[in-house]
């Protein structure tokens, strides 16, 4: 019942539903995604894709905040609307996790769960890259995970490629591989940069998660604090 993407493992348990999806009253299901391929395909070797969790927020916040939600304060999704958002989850997610604990996987989907399918509360939440993987990690050893970032196919989707064919053990093709579109909606001309403050402050609410992250020494990524 769960869908296969690494940061909605495990599925959201809500409030009153007990007997949905295994839950039981509890946090977090008692079959997931992770649980059912552990059974079925122990030696899996699981891909992951990452990028920068601050140009992430932003573009996560152009592909799916409601603009309305902007209005009337500022005329759409405009840098200063981007930052009173940041600025208003920052807050929700520190309090949860002041209350929870630094690690908890529970801020990542939201305290109780029940806004793991609410874009909008996952703007930040979903770059917390190493709360989601340490879920994994109970599951499966690290050697079993091929962590890329998107920088390695921005410059070449060839050498982003050839990285997971050596993770995985695979020949190289041998001829270049095709490129394909890619959805830019929040990065494609016209869109305004972000406020330095508010990147400022997103790297100073990533950082501690990025360095933990990067701890883990998850192949290929050389990620750098």
């Amino acid at each position: 019942h769960t869908p296969g993407y690494m940061w909605r493992i495990p599925w959201n348990c809500k409030p009153g539903g007990a007997e949905r999806f295994g839950c039981y009253g509890k946090p977090f299901p008692l079959n997931t995604t992770a649980i059912n391929i552990k059974a079925t395909i122990p030696s899996a070797k699981l891909i992951l894709l990452v990028r920068d969790p601050v140009d992430r927020a932003f573009s996560h916040f152009h592909h799916f905040y409601d603009p309305a939600k902007c209005r009337p304060e500022f005329k759409g999704k405009t840098p200063a609307c981007f930052q009173r958002h940041m600025k208003e989850e920052v807050e929700r997610i520190e309090k949860c996790l002041k209350k929870n604990g630094p690690w908890s996987p529970l801020c990542a989907w939201g305290e109780t769960g029940n806004l793991a399918w609410q874009q909008d509360t996952r703007v930040l939440s979903l770059g917390l890259y190493v709360l989601f993987i340490q879920e994994w990690l109970k599951m499966f050893p690290k050697e079993q995970f091929c962590v890329l970032d998107l920088e390695h196919f921005k410059g070449s989707i060839d050498h982003g490629m050839s990285l997971i064919e050596n993770c995985l053990g695979l020949e190289p093709m041998g001829r270049p591989y095709e490129k394909t579109k890619i959805n830019t909606r929040g990065t494609k001309k016209g869109v305004v940069p972000m406020l330095d403050e508010t990147r400022v402050m997103l790297n100073t609410f990533f950082r501690p998660y990025n360095e933990k992250f990067c701890s883990l020494h998850l192949a290929p990524i050389g990620c750098e604090t």
